[in-house]
């Protein structure tokens, strides 16, 4: 009997802390993700409060035939944007034709294949879309393509050091 006087309490203390409250502020949406791409070895990130994080692991290898990497050195760069940079890659993906694509192209889920996935927060509509580059399987869409190239130029202008810095 003491143990369930004991027991409810904790759980009750449990789900009050686990489930958060409805009236919470919003401040969590204002540094949310705008853009993501991941694919392999690359990661970039473009938050509501315009800090874009690029992060890339390059594979090294002892023996050069070799498909498993020896060492996996991971770069993190990181820069900020102005709201009008940010806006001008948005209408880029917007006027891109980006919403219009399926979620998932290229291999199938089960197939051999390096997945690269972008997401594109734009106001309220939120799109994801997956391709599953294989050789056996068909190519990305262009328009995915060009959004790719998009973004990754978009960070690596943005993290590469301004002059005198």
């Amino acid at each position: 009997m003491r143990h369930a006087q004991f027991v409810w309490p904790v759980m009750l203390l449990f789900l009050l802390t686990a489930c958060p409250a409805e009236s919470q502020p919003k401040a969590k949406e204002k540094s949310g993700l705008l853009i993501e791409y991941a694919a392999p070895f690359r990661h970039i990130a473009l938050t509501a409060d315009f800090l874009l994080s690029d992060i890339e692991e390059m594979p090294e290898y002892d023996n050069p035939v070799s498909a498993v990497p020896s060492k996996m050195t991971k770069v993190k760069k990181t820069g900020r944007v102005s709201e009008a940079e940010a806006d001008e890659l948005l209408q880029f993906i917007r006027q891109s034709g980006f919403d219009r694509l399926k979620e998932a192209c290229g291999a199938g889920p089960e197939e051999r294949s390096y997945p690269h996935r972008i997401l594109v927060r734009d106001g309220e509509k939120t799109k994801e879309v997956i391709c599953r580059s294989s050789p056996a399987a068909a190519a990305c869409p262009e328009v995915f393509a060009n959004v790719e190239k998009s973004i990754i130029e978009f960070a690596r202008k943005a993290v590469e050091p301004k002059p005198g810095e």
